[in-house]
């Protein structure tokens, strides 16, 4: 399989997406500084850090497998994923946009780490960030949780691949958290502000994001539902 082609693009960029929403990049970075203060030097810090961001596609790809396989358990509807997947994607667009631009809105449970799980991450010392990682994969918030199980599992499961995709999202989600413990780890003191900036400009840039998928999604349903209009 070509990792180049378009879905696994795609892929690694709901990765990337998913990493810069406002949700997941607090908590990630939140763990992130935690695991680094406890840390006694720079390179254990970068190592927690690294285990912490295996930890997070580990998760990503197990969840993804089990849904996935359950999926194919039913040859009919993986039969017909694969081989409507343009008709899939119009209507997986549109319904990621709408939340994007805040037209659906909904609440997930989240994950609660309690004394108990600090406790056992403070014992576990650098080795930590693996099974922080996997549980913080888990803590969906409603934008990432539509990337997650709409946009990303209806690729996989349509592109015949349930661990390779889940990889490169996990792979996409990870890299941003990779850099910022370097850039904690080596001092960076405009770190803050840069954060600060991010978030304020992130919900411009998810309704700049929303927009683009609604008109995509609306293309992809003339075209290939209604087969109305084609480029």
């Amino acid at each position: 399989m070509n990792l180049l082609e378009p879905s696994a693009t795609m892929a690694f960029g709901l990765g990337l997406w998913t990493a810069v929403q406002p949700c997941p990049m607090t908590a990630n970075l939140a763990a992130v500084s935690y695991l680094g203060r406890r840390a006694g030097s720079s390179a254990s810090a970068l190592l927690a850090a690294l285990l912490f961001a295996a930890g997070q596609v580990i998760g990503f790809v197990a969840l993804a497998v089990v849904v996935l396989a359950g999926m194919a358990a039913d040859w009919t509807l993986s039969e017909w994923l694969q081989g409507h997947v343009n008709q899939i994607l119009g209507p997986v667009w549109i319904l990621t946009a709408m939340v994007l631009l805040d037209l659906i809105r909904f609440r997930l449970p989240r994950v609660r780490i309690g004394p108990k799980w600090q406790s056992t991450i403070d014992a576990w010392g650098t080795w930590s960030g693996l099974p922080l990682g996997i549980l913080l994969a888990l803590g969906f918030c409603p934008v990432t949780a539509t990337i997650f199980f709409v946009d990303l599992l209806t690729i996989a499961a349509s592109g015949g691949s349930h661990v390779l995709y889940p990889a490169l999202y996990g792979l996409g989600a990870a890299l941003p958290v990779l850099a910022f413990a370097v850039l904690l780890a080596t001092g960076a003191r405009w770190l803050g502000t840069a954060l600060n900036r991010t978030q304020q400009v992130q919900r411009w840039l998810n309704r700049l994001a929303g927009g683009v998928l609604l008109a995509v999604g609306l293309y992809y349903v003339l075209a290939y539902n209604f087969e109305l209009w084609q480029l």
